[in-house]
């Protein structure tokens, strides 16, 4: 899990992410969820935006680890 109060060039701002493995596996198989939020706080508060994205994913490594 990360969170930041700013990032590059963008004050008033907070956002977090977080990794989540659901399944793993002594091959290097994983089934993860991830997420990600993210809120830009206006000055005066009426013009703040929220954005989020959440995933599902299965990754795994070939016979030769790649």
């Amino acid at each position: 899990m990360r969170f930041d109060s700013q990032g590059a060039g963008t004050p008033n701002t907070l956002s977090g992410y977080a990794f989540l493995p659901i399944l793993d596996n002594d091959r290097g198989d994983i089934f993860f969820a991830e997420s990600y939020i993210n809120w830009n706080i206006a000055s005066d508060g009426i013009d703040s935006s929220i954005g989020s994205s959440t995933r599902l994913g299965y990754r795994w490594l070939t016979e030769n680890k790649s």
